[in-house]
């Protein structure tokens, strides 16, 4: 599967990530580490204002569900990332952001 997707429609405009953040999504092995995966989804986080898991999910071609069970929610539940909706965990528009937003920072 082709890992690095540029273009994911938010409102209908492209959401672009920088060409650091797609080579680090493009060496993400089939099965990537924990601490690599979360590393990537911090970097895409701290980017962008807010990302959705199915952005996230077509980005890291990972399916939806497993990608907030596994990762997300972990990571909101360990001060990592952020909801847009935090009192609804399942609203249908939730999205997630760091509250670290030097993403250069987060990726070799």
């Amino acid at each position: 599967a082709d890992r690095v997707k540029q273009n994911a429609n938010q409102g209908g405009q492209p959401a672009i990530l920088p060409r650091q953040i797609r080579t680090a999504i493009a060496d993400l092995t089939l099965r990537p580490r924990k601490e690599q995966l979360r590393q990537v989804i911090l970097a895409v986080c701290a980017f962008r204002e807010w990302t959705t898991p199915a952005e996230l999910a077509i980005w890291l071609d990972i399916l939806p569900d497993n990608l907030t069970v596994r990762h997300l929610s972990p990571m909101t539940k360990s001060g990592l990332l952020e909801r847009r909706y935090p009192d609804t965990p399942t609203h249908s528009d939730q999205a997630y952001r760091s509250p670290d937003r030097h993403w250069q920072s987060l990726l070799p």
